[in-house]
């Protein structure tokens, strides 16, 4: 059974997967009233509810491929078959490698004994003359693979443990009982407290958690390191604070604060685990779990990849909201005057970005085959002596946005007449555009002396430096949205209504992800040899130093990351902190027909401006 949860049965199936829901629901409130202590049952009251749900759902991932137990001991012998039979000029003769020595499906060679041979002469490693000029490897005898890293043999115990003989899908993708599991629960409070008869407090708090763990089908139950299994810890929290004040009795004024806080934690299970016990080096972190390990076939058996798959990061937002409305009804007008402030925080620590800091191996049977012999090799022979075909890392991201905006408006319903109401009000919006607090940002500026190209206009300015500030738009204050509305009585059966008004939106944080941190971070690329045979490097020696490309801040064209052929430039333009916003008006007449039926008949129209798309939106077109 090895580390997999259940064990499949006689037909090689998983169990019956579960499927199972759960939940419970309280509540209660009232005067808060503690004899002796505290009376408050005329101004203190409490209302509290809690709501809770379980969820456990079996998952079948699909059938997988994972080495039988001969292959973890190093035991190729069962995938060698007869000699190959597709060579010479119509690709059915017997295949001889450059030494005239037979080559057979499944062999697995030695990428250390790789050498070039010449015809007619004697090779010094066997004795052989070369019967032709070519590229040759010698064959393990008999298929068995000494097991050279020291990292591989180290992860080999986690590998489920199943009978030979090798075939494709010989193990469940998840078992009945490796389950996604997602526990929701809810909580809330709220106290309301009437100080004086001018004077009211209101409070209230809800907390949200939403943990969660998703197999994603690689068939390992952590805490196997192998595994790939998700694990998102959702977190909410909302308070809010209201204070009403009665000055007069036609003058009010009522004061709000609210706070939420979002905090989504988005890992694989074994995130934290110290891995350098396995013998990586040269990785970012060794801290974080173990790297992706994937199998790239030519033609063999493709294995399930192993490790961290799942997301990789934390996302934390924090939302404030002041607010301050005064109300005062003075003869025929009731005014309302107001403002607010708002403030938003994204923080996201980003582990994931290009290979992530943990890093992600690929290895490929080219490492282990007879050159020009894809029957040949097997990739994860190709793990077990440490042949790496293709690495990836790179640091962490660290997001630090911020945004604030601010508003203000002020509306008067008047009573004209006893047949006319108006209602006439202006609001005005001010949001300043996002900037990241470490200066993590950059964008393309069109007008911007580029030094690799002979000063001609384009190039990257980041922000901080050289004159730029930490925001590369402009603020806009032209947010006026005016509103007006008018209600007129023709008789007594019969009214009129019409409004219009602008209303503005916001932008979120996607388009500033455009321009965020493209070039704040280091990356380590081994990417596969020209000549598809050689390894970059063996994993127990680490990546070397021609692989890693530090953090460029660079304006020119071709800086690594923000500028190339394929990639275009993180671009925001000067008048990117334009708002978006909407037009609406309104027709309409209202005919009462009998005391219990009326026929209304409405015209709304609406018009929106500067709709944000951070796709497309900031495309010269």
């Amino acid at each position: 059974m090895g580390l997999s949860g259940s064990p499949p049965d006689a037909q090689g199936n998983a169990a019956k997967p579960s499927d199972k829901d759960g939940g419970i629901a309280a509540s209660a409130g009232g005067p808060i009233y503690i004899p002796h202590v505290y009376d408050g049952r005329n101004k203190t009251f409490i209302f509290s509810a809690f709501e809770g749900a379980t969820s456990r759902r079996g998952v079948f991932g699909g059938r997988n491929t994972y080495p039988v137990e001969p292959l973890l001991h190093g035991d190729f012998s069962g995938l060698l078959g007869s000699q190959l039979q597709s060579c010479g000029e119509n690709k059915d003769q017997p295949c001889f490698d450059a030494l005239g020595r037979p080559v057979d499906a499944g062999a697995i060679y030695d990428p250390e004994s790789t050498r070039q041979v010449t015809s007619g002469v004697v090779d010094p490693g066997t004795g052989l003359v070369a019967t032709q000029t070519g590229m040759v490897r010698d064959p393990f005898p008999n298929n068995q693979v000494p097991i050279r890293s020291t990292s591989a043999n180290n992860l080999l115990p986690f590998f489920p443990t199943i009978p030979g003989p090798q075939t494709t899908g010989n193990f469940p993708g998840s078992n009945g009982d490796e389950q996604v599991r997602k526990d929701i629960a809810y909580w809330v409070i709220k106290v309301d407290q009437n100080i004086s008869s001018r004077h009211q407090l209101n409070a209230s708090f809800n907390l949200t958690r939403r943990p969660r763990v998703d197999t994603n089908g690689n068939g390992l139950a952590a805490p196997n390191p192998l595994s790939n299994w998700d694990n998102q810890k959702v977190t909410t929290k909302n308070g809010r604070l209201a204070y009403d004040f009665t000055l007069r009795p036609n003058l009010l004024n009522h004061f709000s604060f609210g706070y939420s806080r979002f905090n989504n934690p988005h890992f694989y299970f074994d995130f934290h685990k110290d891995i350098s016990e396995f013998g990586f080096k040269g990785l970012p972190r060794s801290d974080q779990g173990l790297p992706t390990i994937n199998f790239a076939n030519q033609g063999g058996f493709v294995y399930q990849p192993l490790g961290g798959h799942a997301p990789k990061n934390q996302v934390i937002e924090n939302n404030f909201v002041f607010a301050d409305n005064l109300a005062w009804i003075k003869g025929r007008h009731s005014f309302k005057f107001g403002g607010e402030i708002r403030a938003n925080r994204l923080n996201n620590h980003i582990f994931d970005t290009v290979g992530g800091s943990s890093g992600e191996f690929t290895f490929s049977a080219r490492q282990t085959t007879l050159p020009g012999f894809a029957q040949t090799g097997d990739s994860f022979a190709s793990f077990l002596l440490g042949s790496v075909n293709a690495f990836r890392a790179s640091d962490e991201v660290d997001m630090a946005a911020r945004r604030r905006r601010f508003a203000w408006f002020v509306q008067d319903d008047i009573k004209a007449t006893k047949k006319l109401t108006l209602n006439i009000g202006l609001r005005h919006d001010i949001q300043l555009p996002t900037y990241d607090a470490n200066n993590r940002s950059e964008s393309f500026i069109p007008t911007l002396a580029n030094p690799d190209a002979g000063g001609l206009p384009g190039a990257i300015a980041f922000a901080g430096r050289n004159g730029y500030g930490r925001r590369f738009s402009d603020i806009w204050y032209g947010g006026f949205g005016p509103r007006f509305g008018f209600a007129y009585a023709m008789g007594e059966k019969t009214v009129l209504r019409g409004a219009y008004g602008i209303f503005m939106g916001g932008s979120g944080f996607d388009d500033f992800f455009a321009v965020f941190n493209r070039d704040f971070y280091f990356t380590i690329d081994c990417s596969e040899n020209l000549n598809q045979r050689d390894p970059v490097f063996f994993i127990d020696d680490g990546p070397p130093a021609s692989c890693f490309s530090p953090a460029v801040q660079s304006p020119g064209i071709e800086n690594g990351k923000s500028l190339n052929l394929t990639t275009p430039p993180g671009y925001i333009p000067k008048t990117g902190g334009l708002l978006p916003y909407v037009q609406q008006w309104s027709f309409g007449i209202q005919r009462e027909l009998t005391q219990t039926t009326s026929l209304t008949l409405n015209y709304v129209g609406t018009k929106s401006t500067h709709l944000h798309n951070e796709a497309i939106e900031f495309l010269n077109q």
